[in-house]
């Protein structure tokens, strides 16, 4: 399920890239919003990077819900396998929080936390349960 590693990455460019957009629109209100600033057009150069990345995530996904319920009708005596299968179906979908009311000159930290979370989840909710998959899928074929 090479998938994992695919999808868990595009995950990441989606959200970093909505990240991005949302700290060049907060500088671009701070400076007033003018209709020439670098920043207006950073912001919409990233909204279409996200926009691209969420079609990608769209197919990573379908490839991957119909790869789980392949597993699940294959394995569906395994207790474990089924469990793993369904904490993957239920993952929690990644937000990020619009940055109000933040100063310009505290913009840069917000960005680098908020991409740290963001790498920390897509681990947690996609990178992690996958591979706990893999491993009992592994092991319930070698027995």
């Amino acid at each position: 399920m090479g998938v994992r590693i695919i999808l868990r990455q595009l995950i990441v460019f989606r959200f970093e890239a909505m990240i991005s957009s949302d700290y060049h629109q907060a500088l671009w209100e701070g400076e007033g919003q003018p209709k020439d600033s670098l920043n207006l057009e950073e912001l919409r150069r990233w909204m279409l990077k996200s926009e691209d990345y969420a079609d990608q995530v769209t197919k990573q996904l379908q490839e991957l819900f119909g790869t789980l319920g392949s597993l699940s009708l294959l394995f569906k005596k395994d207790k474990q396998v089924q469990k793993l299968i369904d904490k993957i179906y239920n993952f929690k979908t990644v937000k990020t929080k619009y940055p109000v009311g933040i100063p310009s000159e505290e913009l840069d930290g917000w960005k680098k936390e908020a991409i740290n979370q963001l790498q920390e989840l897509a681990d947690q909710q996609y990178g992690k349960p996958i591979h706990e998959l893999l491993g009992a899928i592994k092991q319930n074929i070698e027995i």
